[in-house]
């Protein structure tokens, strides 16, 4: 966990370009009945994802998003392995009353990391939404993440994650 890992300014840049009408409910997992799915979501770089294929180049590309290749250089070399190749972009959105099940980022067999960024300028501890790890049977939490403006969190894709509401019902993002 790396906290202040964005500058306000980059903090700023990214909660414009993810206050666009650009979400979708419940993408990627079309296979969980409508009242399952899991976040508003936006798919910003990974087409080859399923190849193994990486990411840099379309990610540097989005018009929108490009900004997030710095962002990415920076975290693979100060805080991942070197040779980290980076497979997805993807930004998540829960609300009130929505929890994430409790999920791995990658599919069995894979190896890899995850970077969970927390973009929003302001966000009080009250608010609650934390990124919770739990232990290899999904019953109890190890450890607990608060959402916290500016915040990096790497970790091995392998663990166990959830992403737990915001109990603030009636928050506002601008």
């Amino acid at each position: 966990m790396v906290d202040n890992f964005l500058t306000e300014r980059k903090i700023f840049t990214l909660h414009k370009a993810l206050n666009n009408p650009i979400w979708r409910y419940g993408w990627p997992d079309k296979t969980l009945p409508d009242y399952i799915k899991t976040a508003f979501q936006i798919f910003i770089a990974g087409k080859k994802r399923l190849e193994n294929g990486c990411a840099e180049e379309e990610l540097a590309q989005n018009p929108d998003f490009g900004l997030l290749i710095e962002i990415w250089q920076r975290a693979k070399q100060d805080h991942m392995p070197i040779n980290s190749n980076l497979l997805g972009v993807y930004a998540n959105g829960q609300v009130f009353g929505q929890d994430a099940p409790i999920h791995r980022d990658n599919r069995p067999g894979e190896e890899g990391m995850t970077l969970v960024l927390f973009a929003n300028p302001h966000w009080p501890v009250a608010w609650g939404g934390a990124l919770q790890f739990y232990d290899k049977n999904r019953e109890d939490i190890v450890k607990s993440v608060l959402p916290k403006p500016g915040r990096a969190v790497f970790f091995l894709e392998a663990l166990l994650t959830m992403l737990i509401h915001p109990t603030h019902p009636h928050y506002k993002c601008e």
